[in-house]
């Protein structure tokens, strides 16, 4: 059960930010005057606000904020046991110790430090996901190199609409699917390292044992 930890903290996550997103008041950055949350138009952030953007209480971020909460709790055990499979001691302590910092860093967005927090979690998802890249490329997993290649563009395709603040009304569906492709893609990574872990230690067995595999 403990290897499949990522998907239930996963699932729950989502379950409560679709809770969250039910009971949103209303409101977007074009007009306070919709009813409900606009996934075409609302940022994830707009959960997290202590009132809505209509200017209601937002009741939302009671379930809001425990999502983002367990997603950045489930990604801290990714990241930690990603780095176990790493190719070398800089790429185990720099994806472990950069990953954990963008999952805490992560949730601190929900804070009222929200513009610093994103900031500060972009660095440590860039060294993160460069380290995680680079692992793969010395393994040779050309597969899960391009497919992380593909994610990670859309989260910085993001940041770029947002630092660049052009194209907003395009950002919430960015966003929302560079995070969806991201936890793809680290769920991925996670169940090929749990796989190549499994494998040697079958070996490590049968070697002790003299059992042919």
């Amino acid at each position: 059960m403990k290897k499949h930890w990522p998907v239930l903290g996963a699932l729950c996550s989502l379950l409560l930010f679709l809770v969250a997103a039910y009971i949103y008041p209303g409101g977007t950055m074009a007009s306070a005057q919709t009813v409900g949350y606009d996934w075409t138009n609302n940022t994830i952030s707009a959960l997290f606000q202590p009132n809505a953007l209509n200017g209601d209480t937002n009741h939302a971020r009671y379930f809001a904020i425990p999502a983002m909460l367990v997603y950045c709790l489930t990604l801290v055990f990714i990241f930690r046991t990603v780095s176990k499979n790493s190719v070398s001691k800089f790429h185990r302590k720099t994806i472990e110790i950069a990953g954990i910092g963008f999952a805490v860093y992560a949730f601190l967005i929900v804070t009222p430090m929200h513009n610093l927090m994103v900031s500060i979690a972009l660095i440590f998802f860039i060294v993160t996901v460069v380290s995680m890249l680079h692992n793969l490329y010395l393994q040779k997993n050309k597969l899960l190199l391009v497919i992380g290649i593909m994610c990670i563009s859309i989260p910085l395709i993001n940041a770029t609409l947002y630092y660049g603040d052009f194209i907003y009304e395009i950002l919430p569906v960015v966003q929302k699917t560079g995070a969806f492709a991201c936890a793809v893609w680290f769920s991925l990574v996670y169940y090929y390292d749990q796989r190549k872990i499994t494998n040697q230690n079958v070996h490590i067995t049968s070697a002790s044992t003299g059992t042919r595999t």
